[in-house]
């Protein structure tokens, strides 16, 4: 279960920060197959306030896993756990932590502010721009799964319809 919530909020996080926002505040849920009547069920989710507004992906997930830890529960069979990112704001417009080791930074005539781990951040998006999505992970997050076997908490995404409506290079053409 560690493992699928820190790769879900390892594509939050990228998907946050490349639309250039923070997030105040953070859900973890996880749910058992409800179409299986014969085993047990179980359900739940914790979310709660980040420490300051992130976008940072240390920090987001170390929440991520401590709100699992509060509802996981040994014995069940889980099919789905997710991430919500709460109280998306524009980066910048954050009100910083007392101690917060800030630096301004003059970018595109507007000033930032930026956190202490910015950079490292900025690393790890510069290695998944450079060589991948799965180039880097968090320590929690599982080895790259094969192409043909994904791991048993991803989606088998082998029979997939074509998305003719939304993708333009799945549109049908006739000759």
């Amino acid at each position: 279960m560690e493992a699928a919530v820190a790769s879900h909020v390892k594509r939050a996080v990228r998907k946050m920060r490349s639309e250039g926002s923070v997030a105040n505040g953070i859900q973890v849920f996880i749910n058992t197959d409800r179409f299986k009547k014969d085993l047990p069920q179980y359900y739940n989710s914790a979310s709660g306030k980040l420490p300051f507004p992130t976008n940072d992906l240390l920090t987001i997930a170390t929440e991520a896993n401590r709100h699992l830890q509060r509802i996981f529960r040994e014995g069940y069979g889980y099919k789905k756990a997710g991430v919500l990112l709460l109280g998306l704001a524009p980066e910048g417009h954050q009100q910083l932590p007392l101690f917060a080791d800030t630096i301004k930074q003059k970018r595109n005539g507007r000033i930032e502010l930026k956190v202490k781990r910015q950079r490292l951040n900025e690393a790890i998006e510069d290695i998944v721009q450079r060589y991948g999505n799965h180039s880097i992970n968090l320590g929690r997050s599982a080895i790259k799964p094969s192409i043909r076997k994904p791991h048993r908490w991803q989606q088998n995404r082998n029979k997939l319809s074509p998305s003719y409506t939304t993708n333009w290079s799945h549109i049908l053409t006739v000759k």
